[in-house]
């Protein structure tokens, strides 16, 4: 190592005269010769002498990095344009063995070229996968060399940093390196644990980045096979903690996005990939310490002391934040997702008893001792939330914590619990799913969501009765979550539709006595109450332990007991009922306590919650007229509460709901809760001196309410008589208003979702109690004049019918209220006002306001402003009764767009602002009432009597229309601004639907702008589909027939009824002859498309018979008329007739467009009718023939015509039908030959050629088809879409021949010059066609053949050409299709089987990776051409043992590139080739009839096989290729692909030859087992001796059913945790041969008795159904009475529904042969046993009704088949019986739902 110190010495002098040399010139620098760099030329130079090729390789190295930093010259790029191949390095690695230091430049060297060839050197990409493969195959032993863990950093590092750079080249360079490099051996491992904390890129770490790089690559197969690499991941996660921060981020971050978030890789694969070590290691990353605390813990070991690496505390606490962050990222996502985590579903919820996780659970037990973090709880609450099951074994571990004890840690761990149950309670994932479970099972399972085990739970919650109040706290915090959790549960129980009601309720009951039963008494809680109120007036010592321990104070405890005695109130309703002593106390103890200032909310909520409780109890039993030691009511109380809050805050708002509800449940304010609500609100904003009025009236009226309520009812009849009084001095209306009046009234009264006709009374009662009391005052105040002021005024306006109130104000002096409140309610009792300024009650509002404006605020909210503008209404609607002016109309329409506003500025704060209150579990807590204020104000509006007075009304005078009118928008616009917000307003709807139905029955035509059609335009998008059908109707009867008025402004209504049609569940539409036109007018009126109208035609077909003649004319009025008329034509004869009449007069120009498609389809039609009888003439032909020569002969010439498409359709109906005369036949042929003549063919010229040839043989038709497909392909000028389309058509035509058109047309001399250009430009130009391909095979397989004709073509240069084209190998590998594929395949069969001199050893690469080894035709074919090659002595020894597929060409892709240094591949590649789930499918559906030399291609099924099944003609040889003596063979993996069992399989073959080799196989296996060191291998030997004792000697074949079982206990004997592995090698264990004449251990695994039966049952099902495959099989059941033993059992009630559909599929597999189908039929009665079981079915069973038809078609088929084969009848008994089957099956599709009926009969019908 001497020279490259003397070089750097050499190159800092150099550096220092460089620096002194600064002054000189730019010029003569760049002047300078270049004598010092270090070139390629050089490099080379130093290469080719043995004593400087490493200082070359050193330079190199220098001058890459010296590159890298933005100086020199790029010596990578030169040296990989001047030797692509890096031949002089890998000279020198071949050279001879080198020593590791030697080794470690050359392996930087190439690092730094492939490092620049993945980064920006992409052109030389052929170049590094040429240096990873050279690697790979011949130098690994130096790369493991240098990876030897005894070796220096820096050359294991050079190593490590190779292969980086090996894998960055690309994904198939990384999967070349993980097939040759173990990074799971046992020396690589150990390189994970060298790290060094002076060296940022350790040897750790690079490994890491190897990991990393080779996740990065982005292939699905790199990951899975890396992350599958045994002991890898573990290994890589060892010692993480003592990572740095980088390495942790780069490490963690890549895993997580390109492994755990890949949905390409399984849960299993990624559950493979963690093990208890590996989280464990990733949990303390919480803890993160760095390479400091790892040299410590060297230290301690007694390793060399050193200096240990210091960071500031700043930078290493932000970094311990960063690293636990990053963990918890990824742990989380690991051990909390379904989706992408490693986390199992538990049906169960941990009651089975068993665990689903057991990882998490050895994990969780691990995080226990970490809770101190405040991540790790997080994330065990996440893995707790998502696997509840893992509950039971983590709680017990925190036990010991949870005992009770006044300390912070005990607190701790208790808020951790109450965390979990609140995270669980959040959760409810139970609730979501689908499956039903039993009542129990279901309460049991909510019971895990909801409380700790009852152990657990006891010692917790004996901290309720403990002496210290801190413990009691604590422990009724966690009670409340409890109860919290049971509440909510609750609630989403009514949203559980998986249960029916009857079971929802005795799930509600039961879980809510199991709750109760677990929580402490209600005694226990209240004791805790009685404990702080003696403490808080006692002492101060616990109140501080309190403050300091938890941070709370006495009020808070008391709101926590509180809240859980309202949890326990909606848990159990008469809880405070059963112990008033509680109530009692309650009361006494909140309401006689000052809780400080105002201000301070937090003493208010005792109070609220106080208010809850009473809320909740049965009135009568509260101590209303007990008064406190001030002498206050508890009413006086509850009202002083109100008036202590502000009236803005949200507490205010929920205790004015819960006072509100509170005197509700009296029963005195029914259906007054807005009315107490303005008694509420006002005494809010008022003085506390009125509390004593406002309590008396209330507990006045509470506690004899009759009084008042007599005095409503007199008033009403009062108001009655005045209402009559005033009708009677009316002007006399119209009839027809009378008469609308009335019905108006009749709804009202019949409304049974009216708010205003359920009502008593118009306003409560306790307005009389209130004014009678004011009434009586010697004095009254001013405050309380102006109370009763607000309260009277708000009452008004609500009012519907003022005159009530208004009466009863004229009883009481006006002095009584606020000056001016009179006036303005007398003027809504004006019976005659004709000063105009007094027509609006405005003014007189005004003016009172005015007065008592430092008093009285106006409520400005929009809802106060609707009432009010209601109120206003009505008032004018009785004015104008009385003066006909339009100033009253213009009023209404400013109170139109008031209330319209009013009503959008509601809905627009209701979707900005959600109001959220100050304690979010009293707002959850609160019984609310619906409080959509947008649902109350536009109820109200559509609620109204003017509304529904004046919508739509058809008055006779023009003031009452113009009213109607105004009325009706407004009702319009309000269901715009309703059906946005989608509220439920059904029952006012059905009014407003009625009485749009009355206003279309007596509409007339000209009013076609008449508001009900706006109305209905809006009022659509919310009706039934019923209703949409009935008002269609009716809108388009509305028009008399002979009416042609513009109706286009319907268009848009007619749109929406039909978009609602076509979406509705109807099957069946009506319309009228006259509304069948109305429609199609004003589409064609509006200029719409006719799309929307043929889905509403198709959707209905049956309304097509309502389209008469003039519909039909006015159809041709569209622009797009021909789908709609087609349509109409095939489903009416009238329009067809119609049609044919217009075509006949040719008074329209039928050559447009879409008239020509009108005549393609009459001609259709017209021909199907008369059933297409040749030369027999139809109506309008010869007229068609007229208008449509023309446009022929242009369609035969080289112009472009319009429509040619159309034209060609209509010419190949006319010639198919013999309707072209032979003239005008004559006349396309002379113009189509000068056309083609020309050279400027177009595709339809050749669907020409074929109509006008049909009725000549193909002698004149294919020659002209040949010489044009040679002009194409000798043509350039053609374009390229239009040559494809040609050359399609004329290559249809070609393979269309058959052997003897191809033998007539050979000898025929025109076209003897024409073969060689036809073949070879076929093969060359459309070698990727199928039509092509079918072309030459034809050809050769007729033409070559004979001897005597004389191609000028040689069978060598069409096989070269083949063999050589450049889209072979795509066609081969399927790129183009099978169908290519196979074709191409047959070409090649046949010109091997013509020419044997064409075959060549390359040409066996090819074959190979195009076979699959299947059982398809083109596989069977690939076999066959190989058969051939290697009978035409081509030698296959180079591809032994075989490879075939990807493999196959990976390895002769590598072949090619690095010669004969390439071994043959070994066994592992072999077997790797082998896909299991294939080989499974081949054991169980094995080709029986298969010939092991019949080379002959059949389809599959002919040898009772499927096509995606391996070909035993060539996997058993290859069997017996891969087992000879010298191989080394892994037998276990030979056993678990299936291996095993396919030679098990191939001893039931018929072919004597396969069931030899099959007993061969087991020979050499054997031999390779007796040598194997597996723990198995004892049993496998004496199975396989076993077997050989058991085959026959004169017969060596086993029945199928033998050869299954045998099959699967071969796989068995590697699974000794299986439950069946004891029984079978008990059985086989027991005699030393089988009894290959029964079913193996059927009795015993059928009727077993153990407590797996049915698992050991299911087993033994499964195997009969696979192996009954032939007569053979049946009858070894049939000896043992087998089927009738499943006929009965199968009736039995010992059959569940996964054995009865098992015992269906055995019957199934017995039905595929007929004489089997038949003596089942004959001799089981097998027919009414089915029918006996489709009795038996219930509506629960759909998959058995779906298996039992399947078998009822298959004894049909069976059956049938036979009998067309040998044409012979079927059996009237049989027949009839089939019939009683399918009867009895469709009377019990009729008490199954519709869905499953439908697709029960769906696949009934399409099999049957």
């Amino acid at each position: 190592m001497a020279a490259p110190m003397r070089k750097d010495e050499t190159r800092q002098k150099t550096n220092s005269k460089r620096k002194a040399s600064g002054k000189l010139d730019r010029t003569a620098s760049e002047k300078r010769p270049r004598g010092n760099s270090f070139d390629d030329l050089e490099f080379k130079y130093h290469l080719k002498a043995p004593n400087t090729v490493f200082i070359g390789f050193e330079k190199f190295i220098e001058a890459a990095r010296n590159w890298t930093d933005g100086a020199g010259e790029d010596i990578v790029l030169k040296y990989c344009r001047s030797s692509p191949e890096c031949s002089e390095i890998f000279q020198v690695l071949e050279a001879g063995s080198r020593k590791v230091h030697e080794l470690q430049l050359v392996f930087t060297c190439l690092e730094k070229i492939l490092l620049r060839i993945a980064d920006d050197l992409g052109q030389f990409y052929t170049t590094g996968q040429n240096i990873v493969k050279k690697l790979l195959a011949g130098h690994v032993h130096a790369i493991f060399n240098t990876l030897n863990v005894k070796n220096k950093s820096n050359q294991i590092k050079a190593s490590l940093k190779l292969l980086v750079a090996m894998v960055m080249i690309g994904v198939p360079s990384a999967k070349l390196v993980l097939n040759n490099v173990d990074l799971g051996h046992t020396s690589m491992l150990p390189l994970l644990q060298r790290r060094d904390v002076k060296d940022e890129e350790d040897v750790r770490t690079c490994f890491i980045h190897l990991v990393l790089a080779c996740l990065l690559a982005g292939d699905n197969d790199v990951i899975r096979k890396l992350v599958q690499t045994k002991g890898l991941m573990e290994s890589l996660f060892q010692g993480v903690e003592f990572d740095r921060v980088a390495t942790l981020q780069l490490l963690l971050s890549t895993i997580l996005e390109k492994v755990i978030m890949n949905s390409g890789i399984s849960k299993t694969t990624k559950a493979h990939m963690f093990s208890e070590k590996g989280l464990k290691e990733l949990g303390r990353l919480y803890d993160w310490q760095g390479l400091a605390k790892w040299k410590q813990t060297l230290k301690q070991k007694g390793k060399q002391p050193v200096t240990p690496f210091v960071e500031t505390e700043d930078s290493e606490n932000e970094d311990k934040r960063l690293v636990a962050e990053l963990a918890d990222k990824f742990l989380t996502e690991v051990c909390t997702s379904y989706k992408h985590g490693i986390i199992f579903h538990d049906k169960t919820y941990g009651l089975s008893g068993r665990s689903q996780n057991h990882l998490m659970t050895r994990f969780l037990g691990y995080l226990s001792g970490r809770l101190s973090h405040v991540l790790v709880q997080k994330l065990v609450i996440g893995i707790l939330t998502a696997c509840p099951d893992q509950l039971q074994y983590f709680l017990p571990h925190i036990t010991d914590s949870l005992v009770p004890r006044e300390t912070a840690k005990w607190i701790n761990t208790m808020n951790f619990l109450m965390k979990v149950y609140s995270s669980l309670g959040k959760d409810m994932s139970v609730l979501k799913t689908k499956d039903k479970k039993s009542v129990g099972n279901f309460v049991q399972i909510l019971m895990v969501y909801t409380m700790p085990s009852s152990q657990i739970l006891n010692t917790v919650l004996a901290g309720v009765r403990d002496k210290l109040l801190v413990v009691n706290h604590v422990s009724l915090g966690l009670v409340r979550q409890i109860a919290d959790t049971a509440v909510h549960v609750l609630k989403l129980l009514h949203n559980l539709h998986i249960y029916t009601q009857e079971e929802r309720l005795e799930i509600h009951n039961l879980y809510i006595a199991y709750v109760l039963k677990n929580l402490p008494h209600v005694t226990d809680v209240f004791n805790c109450w009685d404990k702080v109120m003696s403490t808080q007036k006692s002492t101060l010592e616990e109140m501080t332990k309190l403050q300091d321990l938890c941070g709370v104070g006495y009020c808070d405890v008391l709101i926590q007991i509180e809240q859980i005695l309202c949890l326990y109130q909606d848990l159990q309703h008469d809880l405070l009922a059963e112990h008033p002593l509680i109530l009692g106390k309650l009361i006494e103890g909140i309401m006689g306590t000052e809780w400080g200032t105002v201000s301070d909310e937090t003493g208010h909520m005792t109070k609220v919650y106080l208010l809850k409780l009473m809320a909740g109890t049965e009135s009568r039993r509260l101590p209303w007229a007990k008064q406190n030691a001030s002498g206050h009511t508890l009413l006086y109380q509850l009202l002083d509460l109100l008036t202590q809050l502000s009236s803005n805050t949200d507490l205010a708002d929920v205790t004015l709901q819960l006072v509100c509800k509170l005197l509700e449940s009296t029963g005195q304010f029914e259906d007054h809760h807005d009315d107490l609500l303005v008694w509420l609100k006002a005494l809010q904003s008022s003085d506390t001196s009125i509390l004593d009025f406002v309590s008396k009236v209330m507990m006045t009226y509470i506690h004899n309410p009759y009084p008042y309520m007599d005095k409503m009812c007199d008033l009403d009849l009062q108001t009655d008589a005045a209402l009559v009084t005033k009708l009677e001095v009316k002007q006399q209306l119209g009839v027809n208003e009378i008469i609308a009046m009335d019905a108006v009234n009749l709804e009202e009264d019949s409304c049974e979702h009216s708010s205003h006709a359920n009502k008593r009374f118009p306003f409560c009662p306790v307005l009389i109690v209130g004014l009678d009391m004011l009434e009586k005052l010697d004095i009254v105040s001013k405050e309380i004049r102006c109370y009763i002021s607000k309260v009277l005024l708000s009452t008004f306006h609500q009012q519907v019918e003022p005159v009530a109130m208004c009466t009863l104000l004229t009883k009481y002096k006006a002095s009584l209220f606020l000056p001016g409140l009179s006036d303005y309610i007398r003027t809504w009792i004006q019976t005659d006002v004709t000063d105009s300024e007094t027509l609006s009650t405005k003014s007189s509002y005004e003016n009172f306001l005015s007065q008592n404006e430092a008093i009285i605020t106006e409520d400005a909210s929009p809802r106060c402003r609707i009432q009010q503008d209601l109120l206003h209404l009505l008032y004018i609607i009785q004015q104008c009764r009385q003066h006909a002016d339009k100033r009253y109309v213009k009023h209404i329409k400013t109170l139109k767009k008031s209330i319209i506003s009013s009503i959008k500025e509601i809905s627009e704060d209701q979707e900005t602002s959600q109001k959220e209150v100050c304690d979010q579990t009293v707002h959850e807590l609160l019984d609310k009432r619906d409080e959509n204020v947008l649902y109350l104000s536009v109820r109200s509006v559509l609620d109204h009597p003017v509304c529904k007075q004046f919508f739509l009304l058809d008055a006779s005078d023009k003031q009452s229309t113009r009213i109607a009118n105004t009325v009706t928008d407004l009702v319009t616009e309000l269901f715009e601004v309703t059906f946005e917000q989608n509220l439920q307003l059904e029952g006012t709807l059905d009014y407003y639907y009625q009485r749009i139905i009355s206003a279309l029955q007596s509409v007339k035509r000209e009013l076609i702008g008449h508001s009900v059609f706006k109305v209905l335009t809006v009022f659509v998008l919310k009706c039934t589909a019923d209703q949409c059908r009935q008002m269609l109707d009716l809108v388009l009867n509305a028009f008399p027939d002979e009416d042609e008025a513009d109706d286009s402004l319907l268009v848009p209504l007619f749109e929406n009824l039909i978009q609602r049609l076509i979406n509705s569940d109807f099957t069946v539409a009506k319309l009228t002859e006259n509304g069948l036109y109305t429609l199609i007018n004003c589409f064609v009126n509006g200029k719409k498309s006719t799309d929307l109208l043929c889905r509403f035609f198709k959707r209905f077909p049956v309304l097509s018979a309502q389209c008469s003649e003039r519909t039909v004319e006015k159809l041709f009025l569209f622009s797009e008329h021909a789908r709609l008329v087609q349509f109409f034509m095939e489903n009416n004869a009238v329009v067809k007739v119609t049609v044919g009449k217009m075509i006949q007069s040719a008074d329209q120009d039928w050559t447009t467009t879409e008239n020509v498609k009108i005549v393609i389809k009459y001609i259709r039609l017209v021909l199907a009718e008369q059933g297409k009888c040749a030369g027999q003439r139809i109506p309008a032909a010869e007229t068609v023939l007229n208008m449509f020569t023309s446009q022929l002969l242009s369609l035969c010439g080289g112009d472009v015509v319009k429509n040619a498409s159309d034209l060609l359709e209509l010419a190949e109906l006319l010639t198919g039908s013999d309707l072209l005369g032979e003239k005008l036949i004559s006349k396309m042929k002379k113009k189509l030959a000068v056309t083609l003549a020309q050279e400027t063919m177009k595709p339809h010229h050749i669907d020409l050629l074929c109509m006008v040839y049909s009725v000549d043989n193909k002698e004149k038709l294919v020659p002209i088809c040949i010489k044009c497909l040679i002009a194409v392909y000798s043509t350039v000028d053609v374009d390229k879409i239009c040559r494809s389309d040609i050359e399609d058509k004329l290559l249809d035509i070609l393979a269309g021949c058959t052997q003897n058109d191809f033998e007539t047309l050979a000898a025929m001399s025109e076209l003897q010059d024409c073969w060689p250009k036809l073949v070879e430009s076929t093969l060359r130009f459309a070698f990727t066609k199928p039509q092509s391909l079918k072309f030459n095979v034809s050809l050769l397989q007729s033409v070559y053949q004979q001897s005597d004709i004389e191609l000028g073509v040689s069978m060598e240069n069409i096989s070269a050409i083949v063999m050589s084209h450049s889209s072979l190998l795509p066609v081969m590998f399927g790129e183009h299709g099978q169908e290519c594929k196979d074709l191409l395949v047959s070409l090649i069969l046949v010109l091997t089987e013509l020419c044997p001199t064409s075959c060549h050893s390359d040409h066996i690469g090819v074959f190979l990776g195009a076979y699959r080894a299947s059982l398809s035709l083109t596989d069977q074919k690939i076999l066959k051409l190989m058969h051939l090659y290697e009978k035409h002595e081509i030698s296959f020894s180079d591809y032994k043992p075989f490879l075939w597929g990807e493999k196959a060409v990976e390895q002769h892709t590598l072949r090619e590139s690095l010669g004969p240094s390439l071994k043959q591949a070994t066994m592992m590649q072999v077997m790797s080739n082998i896909d299991a789930n294939m080989m499974s499918q081949s054991v169980l559906h094995f080709p029986l009839s298969k010939k092991l030399h019949d080379m002959e291609p059949q389809p599959a099924e002919e040898y009772k096989s499927h096509s995606q099944c391996y070909n035993p003609c060539f996997i058993l040889p290859l069997f017996s290729h891969i087992l000879q003596p010298e191989s080394v063979i892994d037998c276990r993996r030979f056993i678990q692909s299936g291996c095993l069992g396919y030679t098990l399989a191939s001893l039931s073959s018929h072919d004597e030859n396969i069931r030899n080799v099959a007993q061969h196989i087991l020979d050499k296996f054997q031999g390779h087992l007796e040598a194997a060191r597996i723990p198995e291998k004892d049993q496998l030997l004496y199975m396989l001796h076993v077997i050989k004792s058991s085959i026959p000697k004169t017969k060596n074949k086993l029945s199928s059913i033998i050869t299954q079982f045998l099959a699967r206990t071969a796989k068995l004997m590697l699974k000794p945790g299986d439950h069946m592995y004891t029984i079978i090698n008990q059985f086989l264990l027991r005699k030393p041969t089988l009894d290959v004449g029964n079913i193996p251990e059927f009795f015993k695994l059928f009727n077993s008795s153990a407590m797996q039966y049915q698992m050991e049952r299911s087993w033994m099902l499964t195997l009969m159904k696979d192996g009954l495959r032939e007569a053979a099989d049946y009858w070894i059941f049939e000896k043992r009475f087998t089927f009738k033993l499943l006929q009965s059992f199968y009736d039995s009630r010992m059959a569940d529904l996964q054995s009865q559909v098992q015992v269906i599929q055995i019957l199934l597999s017995a039905c595929k042969e007929r004489r089997l189908a038949v003596d089942l039929c004959q001799n089981h009665g097998f027919l009414v046993w089915i029918a006996a079981a489709i009795c038996k079915l219930s509506c629960d069973k759909v998959q058995l009704c779906i298996s039992l038809c399947d078998l009822l078609h298959q004894v049909w088929t069976s059956v049938m088949k036979h009998s067309q084969d040998n044409k012979q009848s079927i059996q009237l008994s049989f027949s009839v019986q089939i019939l009683a089957c399918l009867k009895t099956l469709l009377l019990y599709l009729r008490n199954i739902p519709v869905d499953v009926k439908v697709q029960c009969l769906l696949d009934l019908s399409f099999k049957c």
